[in-house]
């Protein structure tokens, strides 16, 4: 074993360890969006219920995922480790970030639905706690479209929570794995 061999083990652990120190960060800064997004749309719907729902099924993708790269993008240009050095890392990052953006999307869209639309609900289940544990309880969110180019009428279009929580897992993940500076790594 040369002494180059010797220590190059040792480099590469210590390395893998400041990866793991910044990518703990940037899930923590994660989670803080993902919270702060339920928070917010919380306050919103009460606040404002004439408010379109088309925020609230698009926010909740970006905050956990522009938080995780915000905190990976800061942590990880002072560690020396912007972009990322492997696809492992980055693919851990990405479902990571996806699941947390597919969570805030569902936990966004009962508060929306249970804000608007409680009283539809039997007394026995008018919690959003209820809401957030029975998925299929959760009443869909009537959105009125207006067609612009035509003649017709403002008609009604159901949104459901899956498609909500399915696309914004998607886009989280997307938004992670596009801006996290490893393209040449597909």
């Amino acid at each position: 074993m040369t002494r180059k061999n010797q220590f190059e083990a040792p480099t590469r652990m210590a390395s893998e360890g400041k990866v793991g120190r910044v990518l703990a960060i940037a899930v923590l800064a994660s989670l803080i969006g993902a919270i702060i997004t339920v928070a917010m749309t919380g306050f919103l719907v009460n606040r404002y219920p004439e408010i379109d729902s088309a925020w609230f099924l698009s926010a909740p993708a970006f905050a956990p995922a522009g938080a995780f790269l915000g905190g990976l993008i800061i942590f990880g240009w002072r560690a020396g480790i912007w972009p990322l050095p492997s696809r492992g890392f980055l693919l851990h990052a990405t479902f990571i970030v996806a699941c947390l953006g597919g969570v805030t999307a569902y936990l966004s869209f009962a508060m929306v639905s249970y804000s608007w639309y409680a009283e539809r609900l039997p007394p026995e289940k008018q919690s959003y706690v209820y809401l957030v544990f029975h998925p299929s309880e959760i009443p869909e969110v009537t959105e009125l479209v207006d067609d612009y180019d035509r003649d017709t009428p403002t008609r009604e279009f159901k949104v459901s929570w899956r498609p909500a929580t399915v696309g914004a897992f998607f886009l989280a993940g997307f938004i992670v794995f596009a801006w996290s500076g490893r393209w040449d790594q597909i």
